[in-house]
């Protein structure tokens, strides 16, 4: 999908919204799919990807600042700065449980 051209997504919105209700919820559906295309993608492959989207936008704040509230709004009130952050403080000052798993990984990548 990446680099398609697209239709509206407003226009898309408001064509699928009468699906909404019913016996096959579209909620439902659309969070499946969602959930589906992020699992196809490994962890480099994510991080990469936002890595990418940031750079293009890196000197659009508005651009930014919307790609933190898509992230707030998914991530049940975690913003992709707050993500990173934490992360950086993982790495930097594990808790015992990443400690374990940081030194699992490495010691199979070695």
């Amino acid at each position: 999908m990446k680099g398609q051209h697209t239709r509206d997504l407003y226009a898309v919105l408001n064509e699928v919204r009468q699906l909404e209700g019913g016996e096959n919820k579209l909620s439902n559906i659309f969070t499946e799919m969602l959930k589906d295309e992020i699992n196809v993608l490994d962890e480099q492959q994510i991080y990469n990807n936002l890595h990418g989207l940031i750079d293009k936008y890196k000197d659009d704040q508005k651009a930014l600042r919307l790609i933190d509230e898509v992230f707030e709004e998914l991530c049940n009130g975690a913003t992709l700065s707050e993500i990173f952050l934490i992360a950086k403080d993982e790495i930097l000052s594990p808790t015992p449980i990443n400690a374990m798993e940081l030194d699992g990984f490495n010691n199979f990548t070695r």
